[in-house]
């Protein structure tokens, strides 16, 4: 498989080559631009079509909680609120891998697929340039399994080699409370030193199995903290291609003394 963990850029020219091929054939001032699914592909649009001087009429998605995700000044719905009652002008701009369940979702609202409905991004297209098709899916608690194998890899090493790290945040109330994770909660936060983090990442720098991630050392890494990875696995394949390159891991946020004040 090819090294994904990182970024590809390729996405942003994808996005914008296929709404400049829309803006030849159809005149968007014309219409009412409805962005359907929040995701980053969906954020790419709206940058996109603001800088052509478009206005974004709405943006809509079936999941109440993502709509937080997006601009305060672009009104976030459900689809059945903006568009059940029918409005010709509607343009709805599609780019995730639901494009077929969404389309049929308007269709059921009256909308013509081909005159209201248009797919400006297909992640899945873009999967199988990456071989990631056909991967098995795993259970929440197979990734919890996973990130537990990652927690204990990383204690041996930072037993081995005399590291410091400390749980954090949910991690850390978790283990206290629950003797594992807290029930709402899916992933493991450390805190480390800045320069146990430094020589962890030395010491996993071959590691096959393995990777660590860090700031300013890895190449289209753009977190502000560190985090290590099971290679083996692929995360959030739905925002391919900027979230795509992680896969279950672990969190390493740095943890800087400071000296008492006065002192």
């Amino acid at each position: 498989m090819k090294d994904i963990y990182g970024s590809d850029w390729v996405f942003y020219d994808i996005v914008e080559k296929n709404l400049k091929n829309l803006l030849q054939t159809c005149d968007l001032k014309e219409r009412k631009l409805v962005l359907f699914g929040i995701t980053e592909a969906t954020s790419v649009a709206i940058d996109f079509l603001k800088k052509q001087g478009l206005k974004i009429y709405a943006v809509i998605d079936n999941n109440p909680t993502r709509r937080n995700f997006i601009d305060s000044n672009i009104s976030v719905c459900a689809p059945e609120e903006l568009l059940s009652a029918y409005d010709d002008e509607v343009l709805v701009l599609i780019g995730t891998p639901y494009f077929d369940e969404m389309s049929n979702q308007l269709i059921k609202l009256g909308y013509d697929k081909e005159k209201h409905i248009y797919q400006f991004f297909d992640p899945r297209v873009e999967q199988k340039k990456y071989e990631i098709s056909g991967l098995k899916e795993v259970s929440e608690d197979e990734s919890k399994k996973i990130q537990f194998e990652i927690l204990k890899y990383i204690h041996d090493i930072c037993e081995e080699n005399n590291l410091q790290y400390f749980l954090a945040y949910g991690s850390l109330l978790g283990a206290v409370r629950h003797s594992g994770f807290i029930p709402w909660d899916d992933d493991i936060d450390i805190y480390m030193p800045i320069s146990s983090i430094n020589e962890l990442y030395r010491l996993l720098e071959k590691d096959v199995r393995y990777k660590m991630c860090l700031p300013a050392c890895t190449d289209g890494y753009f977190y502000m903290y560190a985090r290590v990875i099971d290679t083996r696995t692929i995360l959030n394949i739905i925002d391919f291609p900027l979230l795509i390159k992680s896969g279950i891991s672990i969190d390493i946020f740095p943890l800087v003394y400071l000296r008492e004040y006065g002192r």
